[in-house]
């Protein structure tokens, strides 16, 4: 009963998909009745990578219980501090604002994909020294409540032919919020190893080690982000610092027409 009111709940929610429709492949309505329940159970549902156009696209899902979009969404948007809980990184810094979209410089080490670490893990001086650095431009919207953050690699900052964009949406749902997560990236170099149409077995076997290690990464930063964000819920009023910095920037940021004015969270819907 609880999933199918659950059901219910996410038809009301199809016009914000609609909104962000570009940023997204695959929604809470695409989900089996099964995995709907996962997410109810708390558990994290992690959509298969799958290699389209050179780009390796995966998606992740998860209810938080008793966590309101507005907190968990200034968590993530807060970039100087994402290098705290994104798998491999050993800095993250913003060089740039423009309204509500900021350069954001990443600094990691690819032995993230190989080690299976927390980010603590990598913030020695030693990894940093093995990193290598690239761009996102990142940027903030809000809708009825609801809050999405996508990043997207600058053109000009695209080496080695590599790119990346993604998303995550945070909404109110049964009192709590659903994380919705999409990534979809071209690693370095993959043009020059992968851009023949008649791939090897050798390369079809990397293939199918670049999908699994891309999978694992999306789960980790959903995995990681939730650890992170309950340490600072630990932290008397620090979230609401975060939560009041990223209103101050929605704020000062020119409305599209039509979109709703206010900046308060909508009610919880149920179950």
């Amino acid at each position: 009963m609880r999933v199918q009111k659950l059901s219910i709940l996410f038809i009301s929610f199809s016009f914000i998909f609609s909104f962000w429709s570009s940023a997204w492949a695959i929604s809470f309505s695409d989900l089996s009745p099964a995995l709907k329940v996962q997410l109810q159970r708390q558990k994290t549902v992690v959509i298969p990578v799958t290699l389209e156009d050179h780009l390796l696209k995966g998606a992740v899902f998860r209810w938080v219980p008793k966590r309101s979009p507005v907190e968990l969404a200034a968590i993530f948007f807060d970039y100087d501090k994402q290098y705290l809980f994104l798998p491999g990184m050993t800095s993250t810094r913003v060089i740039e604002w423009k309204g509500a979209q900021a350069r954001v410089r990443h600094r990691m080490n690819p032995m993230a994909f190989i080690i299976d670490q927390p980010p603590a893990y990598f913030h020695s001086s030693f990894f940093d020294f093995t990193a290598f650095s690239y761009d996102l431009y990142e940027r903030v919207e809000q809708r009825d409540g609801a809050y999405l953050i996508s990043w997207e690699m600058p053109p000009e900052a695209r080496a080695h032919r590599s790119q990346e964009k993604g998303s995550i949406l945070f909404e109110s749902v049964g009192g709590g919020t659903l994380i919705s997560y999409q990534n979809e990236t071209e690693p370095f170099f993959y043009e020059a190893l992968f851009g023949s149409q008649n791939i090897s077995p050798v390369g079809q076997s990397m293939q199918a080690f670049f999908r699994q290690t891309a999978q694992q990464y999306y789960e980790k930063t959903i995995r990681y982000f939730l650890w992170y964000s309950d340490s600072l819920f630990k932290r008397e009023g620090y979230v609401w610092k975060r939560v009041n910095r990223m209103l101050e920037v929605l704020e000062r940021t020119p409305r599209i027409k039509g979109e709703s004015s206010g900046l308060t969270e909508r009610p919880g819907e149920e179950f």
